[in-house]
């Protein structure tokens, strides 16, 4: 009997860049990942000291090579990207990166850091695409890993004292406020039901002054909630 393939389809993500400088490092981010290293923008910003300016393509070349992918720059046509190694990355409107996923007749499907994913025909790439493209493949010592960090907590709570005290504190008050809400209708129902069809006026008197209470304690709590935020 043959033995089935499994074959895992890979997926080119889609990596949004925060600022305008960095396009280039998203960029490298999605070509990371496609070939197994499992990084995101804010794990490789920790890693490469990108300047206002952005990146230029040495640069893009270079830090490439300190995550182990060998670089092939390539100057080509519109029409020539189909023989690209894809993915790869593409010179944009001359000040810009984007991703070519692939190609499909004469439509180019990228994956732009800034617009996400886009399709645009070969003819109208011509008046953004520089003629500039970027090879990316593993390296003979490229290991796929996980470099993603996961973010914990305590080291969202931990730089900034009382915050996690303070933030419990409001979820109880809130919590409390919820269910005292829930008081208010009940009482009204009881005054429907057992109030005005057996015309209790002691019953009365006794749920008035239960809303009344209810009502300064809602107070109360709302003043200890708006405390505790500040």
């Amino acid at each position: 009997m043959e033995s089935i393939n499994w074959k895992v389809r890979k997926q080119l993500p889609v990596i949004r860049q925060t600022e305008s400088a960095e396009c280039g490092l998203a960029c490298l981010a999605m070509i990371a990942c496609w070939h197994g290293l499992k990084t995101d923008l804010s794990t490789l910003r920790e890693r490469f000291n990108i300047g206002i300016q952005g990146m230029t393509l040495q640069r893009l070349i270079e830090c490439a090579a300190s995550i182990h992918l060998s670089s092939r720059a390539v100057r080509l046509e519109p029409e020539d990207l189909r023989c690209l190694n894809l993915p790869s990355i593409l010179h944009w409107d001359m000040n810009h990166f984007v991703v070519l996923h692939k190609v499909r007749g004469n439509r180019l499907y990228i994956h732009d850091p800034d617009r996400g994913k886009i399709t645009i025909s070969l003819l109208d790439a011509g008046k953004h695409f520089t003629g500039v493209a970027l090879e990316l493949t593993p390296a003979s010592d490229f290991t796929p890993r996980n470099e993603r960090k996961k973010i914990h907590l305590r080291q969202l709570t931990g730089k900034t004292p009382g915050l996690l005290a303070s933030m419990t504190k409001i979820i109880i008050f809130a919590l409390a406020l919820e269910i005292l809400a829930l008081g208010g209708p009940l009482l009204n129902q009881l005054v429907i039901d057992e109030v005005l069809v057996a015309a209790d006026r002691s019953l009365l008197y006794v749920i008035i002054v239960a809303l009344l209470l209810l009502s300064l304690i809602q107070l109360l709590l709302s003043l200890a909630r708006q405390w505790a935020t500040i």
